[in-house]
């Protein structure tokens, strides 16, 4: 049996049994035909490895897939594959979380925290782009989404209030999302003090010095939690550039 007859299969059974719902398993269908099957769809389920994992993600990657797409696929691959491994159909799961994190903090780098949280979450790029130090609370385990960062021809790059109940909402972290936050504030907190900046205000952004599309005369500079607006003449020359971490901003995902 192949990777694309199985996952096909469980899809089905996860339907039929109520597992998820009708919207649901259309969604991971199109995963499946979509980010599965051209990869690894032909490869026998027994001879997965690691490496054939490894090497998929590297090829939705490099075509340029949103990060939050490859996690849902990744995700729906990895339920299969679990269910393959409790009926003995593998004998191991290869597709093992504690991997495809290890690849993700080698690839990601500095980028780690916000990739972990919209891929854990399923934030949108925007909302994650958005979120301010008084809307996560850590001990609690818990995200206030209220707000995306977007991108418009009519308005540049502006702050979107969530308007829908469905935009509005609180969503629990997982334990590797916590730990990810927590890294990534203790080190934007050394950072601040070492520029006599102090500790994050509730309003500040959580994910410090996010730079807009270089070809957009809109490109904003947000520097460590305040957003302020870069001069298209000066956008690419940005006091103490090694102090903070750029992330590019696709309009198309915010």
């Amino acid at each position: 049996m192949t990777v694309a007859e199985f996952v096909r299969g469980r899809v089905t059974q996860w339907e039929t049994a109520g597992n998820i719902t009708p919207r649901n398993a259309q969604r991971y269908r199109q995963l499946v035909e979509n980010q599965i099957v051209p990869h690894i769809g032909t490869k026998p389920l027994q001879k997965v490895s690691r490496l054939d994992v490894e090497a998929w993600h590297a090829a939705l990657r490099n075509g340029g897939l949103a990060a939050r797409t490859i996690g849902h696929a990744h995700r729906v691959l990895g339920a299969a594959l679990s269910d393959a491994e409790r009926d003995g159909a593998v004998v191991k799961n290869v597709q093992d979380v504690p991997g495809f994190v290890a690849l993700l903090r080698a690839v990601a780098g500095r980028l780690y925290a916000p990739a972990i949280v919209a891929l854990f979450t399923g934030m949108r790029l925007g909302e994650v782009l958005a979120l301010r130090e008084g809307r996560v609370d850590l001990d609690k385990g818990v995200i206030e989404v209220r707000e995306a960062l977007e991108e418009t021809k009519t308005y540049g790059v502006r702050f979107k209030t969530a308007k829908t109940k469905a935009g509005r909402r609180n969503i629990t972290l997982p334990t590797i999302a916590v730990e990810a936050l927590r890294d990534h504030r203790k080190h934007l907190l050394e950072t601040r003090l070492l520029l006599g900046q102090g500790r994050l205000a509730p309003d500040d952004l959580l994910f410090a010095n996010l730079e807009g599309p270089t070809a957009s005369a809109q490109c904003r500079i947000i520097r460590l939690g305040r957003p302020r607006r870069a001069h298209r003449h000066t956008r690419h020359h940005v006091s103490r550039p090694s102090a903070y971490p750029r992330l590019a901003v696709d309009r198309r995902q915010c």
